[in-house]
This record gives structure tokens, C-alpha cells and sequence, in this order.
């Protein structure tokens, strides 16, 4: 097997030229000796030579090597008897033999031939069998990182949840009507802390079966914004610069559930990683598309003056459980999964997400995404154009 694998790669790796010449000068050779030695020493037995060449070519081109080869065999041999003879008209044995050889080498060809083809399915099978062994360590690797973020992340809420709970069950009669409004309100974030980690799990669970299609309509991106601006709290917002431009009125055909979420998700990513007192910018533009039997795309960017992304490892970031090195050895929060989930429904609105960054510290990064502007004459057009 080793050697029939070393074969083949040799004349799998060689150019079709080369093997057709490799061939055709193993098939002369072995001709040359042939028609001399039978010619000259009456050694018809020489004729067994044409075994190599014939492994040669039906190996190579299988059963079409086989028809081609014992059809060169037998007319060297044909050449060859001719020659010795003088005449066409072969004595019996002669005949015999020739008949008998070209079987040999017909049933020679061809159980090469098969040898080839079985050997191929082998390789086919082996490769599958790699291929799926590494998808399945791929799989243990994604739920071991799953496992390993959603601990991590489930930790800080449940212990922040257990601490207020057993101080408010321990010392609710010491305490002021003040601390045990603060202890409450501590314990309520825990939940809602708990309850988005679930929603998000869910989410994204949802998301590798298939996101539902999207309900699309008119939403003007001013108002879309500035509904999801609201649901953070005041202090978050007031902790960054924020830096809006939007142009009134701007409208886009998207799903207003999936467009808040995908916003929601770009912004806590952006306060989570860059520092407080930082400028957040967050700019709208539409961008016209110069042919008229497209429409154009609305492209929504947040940039943050965060550490920013490696340039190796942008390209991940949008796979489900991927989280940058950097992240995993510190104190960040995160599941890897907001941006899997935000690329997800960005493409069912018929749209794109993408990252740019130069992985400078300081100098942060901008996300981007696209979705198909509203108009009267394409209120729900499908064929986008690039924008970027």
C-alpha cells in the first residue's frame, strides 16, 4: 500500500505532458527489446517486459489506460512475430500465444485498474474520516469555549444576586429603608443580568437552526436609534461622548426587532470596550447606487476609541463562542456569541457586517453594516448593491 501510495503520487503530481511522455518512452523501450530480442534470439518470452508499462498507463488513466495499452502491446508483438516470421500468416502456437498474452495483459490492466479505483475510494474515505474527526474535535472545542464563557459570565450576576440576598435575609432589621432599596435594586440588576445571558444563549441557539424571516418595513433610523439610546441607562450614556450623525428622515426596509438588537449589541460592545469618557461615534450615510435597477444601501457605523481588534483575528470575530485572546485572560464580559447573532440578522434583512480596525491601541474600532434603503421605487427590493 505504501508503495502503490508513493506511486501514485508521483504520477498524480506530474503534469499530464509528463506522464503521457513518461508512458509513451517506458512502452518503446520495452518495444525495442521486445522486437529485437524476438526477432534476433527468438526470445518471445520477452514479451512478459510490457507488464511495467501496462501498470504505468493503467494506473494513470485506469480502464481507458487499459484499452490503450494492450492495443500498443499487441501491435509491437504484432510487429515484432511479423518481422521474425517474415509473413502475416503466424504458425498456430504463435497465434495461441499472442491471443493468450493479450488476455493476460487485458485481465492485468484491468485488475490494476481496480486496484486504482478501490484504492481512491480508500483515500475518499480516509480524507471524509479525517475531515469529520476534525469537525467533531471543532464541535468539542466551540462547547468546551461555550462552557468555559457562559461559566464565566453566569458567575458575576449569581454571586452579585446571592451576596444582596443573603445581606438583605441576614440584616434586613439593621439595615436603613435606603440600603435596602440600593440591596434590591443590586439583587433586580443580577436578574436582568441572568435573564440577558439566557435571551442571548437562546438567541444564538435560534440563530444556527435558522433565523426566522424578517418582518420588514419602513423605519426611519433617527427614531430607531435614538429608542435604542434610551433603553441603556442614563449613566452609561452620560460616562462616553456620544457623537450622532443621522440624516432626518432617513429610511430604511428592515425588521425594527432585529434592527434594535443589532444596534443594542454594537453599542454595549462599544461602552464595554472603551473608556469612559471616550468619544462613541455613530454615523449614518446613504449611498447611492449608480444604477437604476438597484437601490441603495443605508451603511450604520459605531466607532469607539477602544483597544481595537487584531487584524488576524477580525476575520473570526462573527463565528459563534469566538472571543479575542485578550478578552479570554481578562475581565471583559462577553459569550462570543453578540456578533454570530448580529451577522445573522443582518444578512436575513438582506444585508452585511463588517469590522475595521487596525488593531491600534487607542484608535478603537468601527463597526459597519448595510441595510436596503426605503424608497417609492423599490419599497422592497431584494438586489443590493456593495457598499463599503
Amino acid at each position: 500500500m505504501n508503495n502503490a501510495r508513493v506511486l501514485s503520487k508521483v504520477l498524480c503530481e506530474a503534469s499530464f505532458p509528463v506522464k503521457v511522455i513518461t508512458i509513451a518512452v517506458c512502452f518503446l523501450f520495452c518495444g525495442l527489446i521486445v522486437i529485437f530480442g524476438v526477432h534476433a534470439y527468438h526470445y518471445e518470452s520477452l514479451a512478459a517486459l510490457f507488464a511495467l508499462p501496462m501498470i504505468l498507463v493503467s494506473w494513470t488513466f485506469k480502464q481507458r489506460g487499459t484499452v490503450i495499452g494492450v492495443t500498443g502491446i499487441l501491435l509491437i508483438l504484432a510487429v515484432a512475430n511479423t518481422w521474425e516470421r517474415g509473413t502475416l500468416c503466424w504458425p498456430y502456437v504463435t497465434l495461441f500465444g499472442f491471443i493468450l498474452g493479450g488476455g493476460v495483459f487485458i485481465v492485468e490492466g484491468l485488475g490494476v485498474s481496480f486496484f486504482k479505483h478501490t484504492w481512491e475510494v480508500a483515500q475518499r474515505a480516509e480524507a471524509k474520516a479525517v475531515q469529520a474527526e476534525k469537525h467533531v474535535l471543532q464541535l468539542n472545542q466551540l462547547k468546551t469555549q461555550f462552557l468555559v464563557n457562559v461559566s464565566h459570565e453566569l458567575r458575576t450576576p449569581l454571586t452579585q444576586l446571592q451576596g444582596y440576598l443573603e445581606l438583605l435575609d441576614e440584616s434586613h432589621q439593621q439595615i436603613d429603608a435606603a440600603t435596602r432599596a440600593h440591596f434590591i435594586k443590586s439583587a433586580i440588576q443580577g436578574c436582568e443580568e441572568l435573564r440577558r445571558l439566557v435571551e442571548t444563549v437562546l438567541e444564538a441557539a435560534h440563530s444556527t437552526t435558522g433565523v426566522k424571516a424578517a418582518n420588514s418595513e419602513t423605519l426611519v433610523v433617527q427614531d430607531v436609534l435614538q429608542d435604542v439610546l434610551a433603553r441603556f441607562e442614563p449613566r452609561l450614556r452620560e460616562a462616553y461622548f456620544l457623537h450622532i450623525v443621522c440624516p432626518e428622515e432617513l429610511t430604511v426596509w428592515a425588521d425594527q426587532n432585529y434592527m434594535r438588537q443589532v444596534l443594542s449589541n454594537l453599542l454595549s460592545n462599544a461602552f464595554k470596550f472603551a473608556a469612559k469618557q471616550s468619544e462613541v461615534i455613530i454615523s449614518v450615510t446613504l449611498c447611492e447606487h449608480k444604477e437604476e435597477v438597484a437601490p441603495s444601501l443605508v451603511r450604520m457605523c459605531i466607532q469607539d476609541a477602544g483597544p481595537g481588534i487584531p487584524p488576524a483575528e477580525a476575520a473570526l470575530l462573527f463565528e459563534p463562542f469566538v472571543r479575542l485572546s485578550r478578552d479570554l485572560s481578562g475581565n471583559v464580559p462577553g459569550t462570543g456569541l453578540g456578533l454570530f447573532i448580529c451577522k445573522q440578522l443582518i444578512e436575513v434583512m438582506g444585508g452585511r457586517i463588517w469590522v475595521e480596525s487596525t488593531g491600534i491601541a487607542g484608535k478603537g474600532s468601527r463597526f459597519c453594516f448595510t441595510l436596503p434603503h426605503y424608497s417609492s421605487s423599490y419599497p422592497c427590493a431584494t438586489e443590493l448593491a456593495c457598499c463599503q
